[in-house]
């Protein structure tokens, strides 16, 4: 169901299907009847990578989302201004992924019943802080609140080992106009969620722990 090929003829990249793979097995997965500890099962997650578009299908990266393994659903942000979450939303129905879409500030509605907290990353520092499109952090936060790990997915290739946390500067913001007209508005589109967030680095080598991506990457 989800190995299936994914079309590379669309001009966005699609959620890459190891990590389609690690959703519907955390999603599936019973940890009480397992014996699995809630580190190790599903999510809550926001917005799609959109970084190398040219980029191969296994080197494209996913968005946010809540998993929820009594409904066996994910819930996915629509990641406002611009919706990407939606994007991402269609991949995984795509897939045979039950899901639905949430607004980004539902999250905290929904967050006591989910197992994990998933977003995409368009950038994992050498400390393992993860920079992604702005809301990222606040999910990572609001799962760290309830009591529930934190997950972000991404290809190795996106992992900088040049530049920790402190050396990292916000890009300039985006046209306000894609929030709304006739009010000022202010539209940053990446935020940093800091590594003591981040439970694991979900890539194509496996599942990393933040404070082993220097040991593992650095050069």
């Amino acid at each position: 169901m989800l190995s299936r090929a994914l079309d590379l003829r669309e001009e966005r990249p699609r959620v890459d299907s190891h990590v389609l793979r690690w959703v519907h097995a955390h999603l599936v997965r019973s940890p009480a009847q397992e014996g699995e500890s809630p580190d190790e099962v599903p999510v809550l997650e926001m917005v799609e990578s959109r970084t190398d578009l040219d980029q191969p299908l296994e080197e494209c990266a996913p968005g946010p989302a809540l998993l929820m393994p009594e409904a066996l659903e994910v819930l996915v942000l629509e990641s406002r201004p611009l919706r990407e979450g939606v994007e991402f939303a269609k991949d995984l129905h795509d897939a045979g992924v039950n899901v639905a879409v949430i607004t980004d500030g539902a999250a905290g509605a929904f967050v006591a019943g989910a197992t994990l907290g998933l977003s995409g990353a368009d950038t994992v520092l050498l400390d393992g802080s993860v920079v992604n499109r702005t809301g990222t952090f606040p999910l990572a936060a609001l799962c760290r609140a309830a009591g529930k790990p934190f997950y972000a997915a991404c290809e190795t290739f996106k992992i900088d080992t040049t530049r920790s946390a402190k050396d990292w500067r916000p890009p300039p913001e985006q046209d306000p106009r894609e929030v709304l007209e006739g009010l000022p508005a202010r539209n940053p589109y990446f935020d940093l969620t800091p590594a003591a967030l981040v439970a694991g680095l979900v890539t194509e080598r496996g599942v990393y722990k933040p404070e082993l991506i220097r040991q593992a990457f650095a050069r």
